[in-house]
């Protein structure tokens, strides 16, 4: 399985989650992070805004996404990421 992530990511104005892209042998799949995950990555962070914590978090938050889509179970749909996959 090759996966790559396209760097470019936006934001969701009513929910405050984090969309961006992976390419997954070719397809297109959307990973998604919950407003709440990103606020949860570091707590001392949760003033700043859900742009500025993707930007400091996007390599963890990519590693994530790419485990989620390696793992057998991943179904070729959206990639969620919530609190519970934040270590």
């Amino acid at each position: 399985m090759n996966i790559k992530f396209s760097g470019n990511h936006s934001i969701d104005g009513e929910s405050g989650n984090i969309i961006f892209f992976a390419e997954v042998d070719g397809k297109t799949v959307p990973c998604i992070v919950s407003d709440q995950a990103l606020q949860d990555l570091l707590p001392s962070n949760a003033k700043k805004k859900p742009d500025e914590l993707f930007k400091l978090y996007k390599a963890d938050l990519e590693n994530i996404a790419e485990k989620k889509i390696s793992a057998p179970e991943f179904n070729w749909g959206d990639v969620l990421i919530t609190t519970v996959d934040i270590p």
